[in-house]
């Protein structure tokens, strides 16, 4: 049973709107219940600067949240944000026609900053009201490549009761006005078993003692330090009427965000970030190329093999390995995905004198390449799938810095 006063953490046609336990509707509707407002300076946070939270970006549809670029085309948010039924629309594709993220922007209500439209958007199924997982996805009509996305905590090791997070949203300040990004200083979650909230889902922050979350709030950043880098913890979700008690974040690290993050943006997970993240290769998911140990030979990498940069790999073929499919560096456990014009798979590097690579590969323009029949000698690539491979094959091994 989830207690009646809460409410989620959206805000529509730029002003409050946060009806008790439903779905946010636009002010005038005229079939919704009357809209409250939350006033109360327990809000009060840090006006943030242009370029302060690169990642952090409005979003405008039938109402104003916040999100979070977590690739150069995928922008985090909360399932409530761009639900259909929250939102007063028939369908996710009218959803999708009506939003848009604005970028570099530190008030949502101005024009200015760069705006993108939505090309898809997805929400977890499960969600119905506050207190539900609350989790979704905004795929962007253009990709953002003039800066790091911020990678997502995976395990709960990096987001325990106690930890101290970074709030960053849009959402409502003490004099009641709403768009402008504000952020909080550092604030440890407690328990939710206290709130009657599931601990397992979300992350609980007592609001009775200083700055948190309100309307506009919703689908932003919790922000933390894991393992020295700077990830999402928490997605904005819901908290009491008044924004006075409770502040509730969706966790990135539940079982059901993996889930839903898997079926709709694998690519989100197991990336090379500068992070070993302990979840990835068990659970059906990819090995994580930051966790890759070290060795001296194959007997060491059970069914992987000892790669040539002394760090056991997957065994080729499999998930992550050398010689499987892939559309991106971070699908692959060597962080290399490289095409010979007909098609993309894992590579790993090589040298031509004095370094092998597994069987059935050869070591072609600086890279182990599945042999062909045609090609069994070992010879190199020939002439433009050569420079295909040369040309197209990165290595991306960022190491993420604090996005404050």
């Amino acid at each position: 049973m989830k207690p009646a006063s809460l409410v989620p953490r959206c805000s529509l046609a730029l002003a409050l709107a946060v009806p008790a336990l439903g779905a946010c509707q636009l002010a005038g509707d005229g079939d919704g219940p009357e809209l409250a407002s939350a006033r109360q300076p327990i809000i009060n946070g840090n006006t943030a600067t242009v370029g302060q939270f690169p990642t952090v970006v409005a979003i405008r549809n039938n109402g104003l949240c916040t999100g979070t670029l977590v690739a150069p085309d995928i922008v985090l948010t909360a399932a409530h944000c761009i639900h259909p039924a929250t939102l007063g629309l028939s369908s996710q594709a009218q959803v999708t026609a009506r939003t848009e993220v604005v970028l570099d922007t530190i008030d949502a209500t101005r024009s200015g900053g760069r705006v993108i439209a939505a090309r898809d958007t997805v929400v977890i199924t499960a969600f119905a009201e506050p207190g539900d997982p609350d989790v979704g996805l905004i795929f962007l009509a253009q990709a953002v490549t003039d800066r790091a996305p911020t990678p997502l905590n995976l395990t709960p090791a990096g987001a325990q009761t106690g930890v101290a997070v970074t709030m960053v949203g849009y959402g409502e300040t003490a004099s009641g006005s709403v768009g402008r990004l504000l952020y909080t200083a550092p604030k440890s979650s407690v328990s939710c078993a206290g709130f009657g909230v599931n601990n397992a889902l979300f992350l609980c922050f007592d609001q009775r003692s200083g700055p948190g979350i309100c309307s506009g709030d919703s689908g932003g950043p919790a922000l933390a330090e894991v393992d020295g880098v700077v990830k999402v913890v928490g997605v904005t979700s819901f908290g009491d009427r008044d924004c006075t008690v409770l502040g509730a974040h969706m966790r990135t690290d539940a079982i059901v965000t993996r889930d839903f993050l898997q079926a709709h943006a694998p690519e989100l997970l197991c990336r090379a970030d500068g992070a070993c993240d302990a979840i990835c290769g068990t659970a059906g998911l990819a090995p994580d190329p930051d966790c890759a140990p070290s060795c001296a030979s194959d007997a060491e990498c059970g069914e992987g093999y000892c790669g040539n940069g002394d760090t056991c790999l997957p065994a080729p073929y499999a998930p992550g390995g050398i010689g499987s499919a892939c559309a991106s560096n971070d699908e692959c456990a060597t962080g290399q995905c490289a095409t010979d014009g007909e098609q993309a798979l894992c590579a790993e590097s090589c040298l031509r004198a004095g370094s092998s690579c597994p069987d059935g590969f050869d070591c072609k323009t600086g890279l182990c390449w599945p042999r062909t029949g045609c090609d069994a000698g070992g010879g190199g690539l020939g002439g433009a799938a050569a420079l295909a491979l040369l040309a197209l094959v990165r290595r991306l091994r960022p190491r993420r810095r604090a996005v404050a």
